[in-house]
């Protein structure tokens, strides 16, 4: 029997992600057809806003138990995508084993670095900038838009690929020592991107050396792949014709490969770098996140001139602003070089000043474009990083014992160390709080590793569970313990979930980070029920009846929200900025939640229980004031020893093998 078209099937690599191992050899997972999401997962609203580009390793393999020739087959696209921002492409490695890493280096290298351009970088072109200057003879060719060079740094081997989008051009005149002034051509190539490494250039010299430190290629197409896809058809094709009309044979590999678009009073997300010293761990830089903001400016027939004011709210950080416009199609732009002054590459562009509150005046060069936009970008200075010292800190373990402890019973011993309760208080050589059967425990000073904690208690009689009514009345939650004889003073304990008030959630925004929050409700020996201290409720020791208030102060974790300024679909956003513990009503809501109650009835004899934990781990509990620890940034000792973070990995010494 022949080998059926069903019989061909395709699968699943190893790894079907974008991650730096995705891809590899087949596994048995068979695509199904027509399954969503089998091969690439959903355009999310942020790929769809910046880019992305998915590359996945599929195989096709014959899955019959017939031993016929298998004589190949063809593998196409067939439709395109229904979403004209999305393009789907082919292409083949001829290996089984290929990863993403490779795929992806493949479709990079559709340029190699050709021969040196015959001139050289001018001066240091600085990391960051969308420009690079180029000095070299009168009657060298000049480089033109759209033309792809490399920058190569010779002493670390960084090197860039660059597109140029835009060339001015322009003759100089320069003095040396010792000879007559001599004229050169530098030219000022705007790129697409800005430069990833800091490459150092030549100053002018009548002898034009080459430099030691970097150099400029021109580039050559060495496309390393086939790409296979669909196009729609131009004008219809006649039966048996050797050829076919279709808008282009391109389609798009990398977003905004073609065409750049400003995105206006959209947060950007950027780092800076901060070096930290300290005297145990010395010195580290860490990358800081900076946010960064933009106002836009309509050029209209009525506003257009050549001076505009603005006040840029937030105030900007000086040296981060940026001033873009346009003139007869071509973008211009005036930066601020750190003192309060704006000025561009050339003094035809412009000039301008900020103050310390914000406000900003520019001189254009020339007439803007009507209906074309001046952009404003900057730092935001309420974004801040702060450097926290002397934080406060403690270091301990949680436990659960097997049984709900009477809690003023229990001791805790470790080497020749203990600790007593008293009122679920902890004190002696440790401190912390009993709540139930869990214990928190914080060592005054933290012991060896492997250091063994015994607790002995005495348990509780009585340990049961209730449901709250649904309608307490009159503000108060009223239940009776079961049981026929009085309750011991100083033995109840009652834990259940309370909302804090206020609790909303509005377009995704919630004001509390929590919408439940259980609370521990024990008895102060007089009738009293308390949470932290404070009543909260009243129990009968005889009648065995508890009335609790439906709303007393809990501590909650607000949430603070910052609108930000730019808006998705007429829609606000917002980012979370802060989280602040807080005091606010908790409220028992009308709804079955569970209880557990536990209690010591009086005249009947209670267990006692024992219970060693060797704790593998501990809990270090740093308090930041609300504010979020930057990455790679925290550091720390503890019982002698140094701990320091890289990335989000906590460390021990000096050495990175011991985290």
């Amino acid at each position: 029997m022949p080998i059926y078209k069903s019989d061909i099937k395709l699968f699943a690599s190893k790894v079907m992600t974008d991650e730096s191992d995705g891809g590899g050899e087949m596994t048995g997972n068979e695509i199904i057809s027509g399954e969503h999401n089998s091969i690439f997962p959903d355009v999310s609203d942020l790929d769809r806003a910046y880019g992305v580009v998915n590359i996945r390793s599929v195989h096709a393999a014959v899955k019959s138990a017939l031993a016929e020739t298998y004589f190949g087959a063809t593998v196409g696209v067939l439709k395109q995508p229904d979403d004209p921002n999305v393009s789907i492409t082919l292409m083949s490695q001829n290996s089984p084993y290929v990863m993403r890493d490779e795929s992806r280096n493949v479709i990079e290298s559709y340029l190699a670095r050709g021969v040196k351009w015959q001139g050289e970088l001018m001066y240091d072109q600085l990391k960051g900038s969308r420009s690079i200057r180029l000095i070299q003879r009168i009657g060298i060719k000049l480089p033109v838009s759209g033309e792809v060079l490399v920058a190569t740094d010779k002493q670390t081997g960084n090197e860039q690929f660059v597109k140029i989008v835009n060339v001015q051009s322009a003759l100089q005149s320069f003095s040396y020592p010792g000879v007559p002034d001599f004229t050169r051509r530098v030219v000022t190539c705007e790129i697409s991107e800005p430069l990833r490494y800091t490459f150092k250039g030549v100053e002018p010299s009548p002898y034009d050396p080459i430099s030691s430190n970097s150099a400029c290629y021109e580039t050559m197409v060495a496309d390393a792949a086939k790409y296979y896809s669909v196009k729609p058809l131009r004008e219809d094709a006649q039966f048996a014709a050797n050829e076919v009309t279709v808008p282009s044979v391109y389609n798009q590999l990398v977003p905004s490969a073609l065409i750049e678009t400003a995105h206006v009073n959209k947060p950007i997300v950027d780092t800076m770098e901060i070096t930290i010293k300290s005297n145990s761990a010395g010195t580290r830089s860490v990358l800081a996140p900076v946010s960064l903001e933009s106002q836009l400016l309509q050029v209209t027939k009525e506003n257009q001139g050549y001076v505009y004011t603005q006040t840029l709210v937030p105030t900007p950080s000086l040296g981060t602003v940026i001033v873009s416009y346009m003139v007869q199609g071509k973008w211009y732009e005036l930066r601020d070089r750190g003192d309060g002054v704006l000025e561009g590459f050339d003094e035809s562009y412009g000039t301008g000043q900020l103050d310390e509150f914000g406000n900003i005046a520019i001189t254009l060069g020339a007439l803007p474009d009507v209906d074309s936009p001046i952009l404003y970008q900057w730092a935001n200075t309420s974004i801040t990083t702060r450097l926290i010292t002397d934080i406060a800190a403690d270091a301990g373990f949680n436990v659960n014992l097997p049984s709900y402890p009477q809690a003023d019973t229990l001791t805790i011993t470790w080497d020749d160390k203990m600790a007593t309760v008293s009122n679920n208080i902890i004190s002696g050589d440790a401190a912390g709080v009993v709540r139930g059967r869990k214990v928190s425990l914080i060592p005054n000073a933290l012991p060896p590793v492997g250091t063994a904690y015994q607790f002995d208690w005495t348990n509780k009689a009585n340990n049961n569970s209730y449901n709250l009514p649904l309608n307490p009345s009159n503000n108060k939650l009223t239940f009776t313990l079961d049981g026929s004889t009085d309750i011991s003073p100083n033995s109840v304990e009652i834990n259940y979930p309370v909302s804090p008030a206020g609790y909303l959630v509005t377009d995704g925004r919630e004001n509390f980070q929590d919408e439940f929050i259980q609370v521990h409700i024990i008895d102060d020996g007089s009738g009293n029920l308390t949470y932290n201290g404070n009543a909260v409720g009243t129990i009968d020791y005889q009648t065995r009846e508890c009335v609790i208030n439906t709303g007393f102060n809990v501590e909650a974790i607000a949430i603070e929200w910052t609108k930000n300024r730019l808006s998705f679909y007429g829609q606000d956003t917002y980012k979370r900025t802060k989280l602040t513990t807080v005091t606010v009503m908790g409220e028992i809501i009308a709804l079955p939640h569970h209880i557990n109650i536990a209690y010591t009835n009086i005249n009947i004899g209670s267990e006692v229980g024992t219970h060693i934990e060797t704790p593998v781990s501990i809990n270090v509990n740093i308090q930041t004031g609300g504010f979020n620890v930057m990455a790679s940034s925290l550091e720390f000792i503890l019982a002698g020893l140094t701990y320091t973070t890289i990335g989000n990995t906590l460390y021990a010494g000096n050495s990175s093998r011991n985290n």
